[in-house]
């Protein structure tokens, strides 16, 4: 199937589509149901439990400053071999030898990223900044009894490398400790050495964004290996 640019809305509109039950969608509205607490992995651990692994997604829950979340908290959209198929755009139900080959191949190729505007692009429909920035407002969960408190937020980083200006994707699970500041674990690896290299031109700060809620292909390739020289931008192509 020819790749076109999409989003996470268009994923989600294939598996419904084609495989209706596919994606669950949970409305918590009056219900007691609390992410910080657990509850969201609990729900999951009952559904994996009975041998159902759908797409979920979380509504109507509040968030640690007490607000209602306005969107939805996804999870297992990369869960099962048809979900990373449908991430690949590949039709059908497909096993896992033909995914893998499938993999392997793109992973020789790159596709340059489709540049938009800012007032097309649909993470410039909300824009927050300032004192108004908070993490409390954010779907920050909790996923084990023993989690640290109050929670976690994992998106993926991107990073700069500031001589070559190649990007660097790499998931990060980051710890919230109040509603101006997380801390992100940084393993030995691309993103520490722009860190590295950024501290050896002078700065004492990099800059680097943190997305949530990407094209599941994106995901992939944050978390798969490529040639230091390959931009992540264009390997997620």
């Amino acid at each position: 199937m020819q790749s076109h640019a999409k989003d996470l809305r268009s994923f989600l509109e294939i598996l419904d589509k084609r495989w209706p039950g596919e994606v669950l969608r949970v409305d918590t509205h009056g219900k007691a149901f609390d992410i910080a607490a657990c509850d969201a992995a609990a729900f999951l651990a009952k559904l994996q439990s009975s041998g159902k692994r759908p797409v979920t997604l979380f509504r109507g829950f509040k968030t640690l400053s007490g607000e209602i979340w306005e969107g939805e908290l996804l999870f297992s959209e990369l869960a099962t071999l048809r979900k990373q198929a449908a991430a690949m755009d590949l039709d059908g139900e497909v096993n896992f030898q033909d995914l893998a080959q499938e993999f392997s191949r793109r992973n020789r190729l790159t596709q340059k990223p489709v540049k938009i505007t800012a007032s097309e692009a649909p993470i410039h429909q909300t824009v927050v900044t300032g004192a108004r920035m908070s993490l409390f407002d954010l779907p920050v969960y909790r996923k084990d009894e023993f989690d640290a408190k109050p929670g976690w937020l994992c998106a993926v980083g991107i990073g700069r490398e500031p001589d070559s200006g190649r990007y660097n994707l790499s998931w990060h699970r980051l710890h919230v400790h109040s509603a101006a500041h997380a801390s992100a674990r940084i393993n030995p690896r691309h993103l520490m050495e722009y860190m590295n290299r950024y501290r050896a031109k002078g700065y004492d700060k990099m800059p680097v964004a943190f997305a949530l809620g990407h094209h599941p292909a994106f995901e992939v390739a944050a978390g798969s290996n490529c040639a230091w020289g390959v931009d992540e931008y264009e390997f997620a192509g």
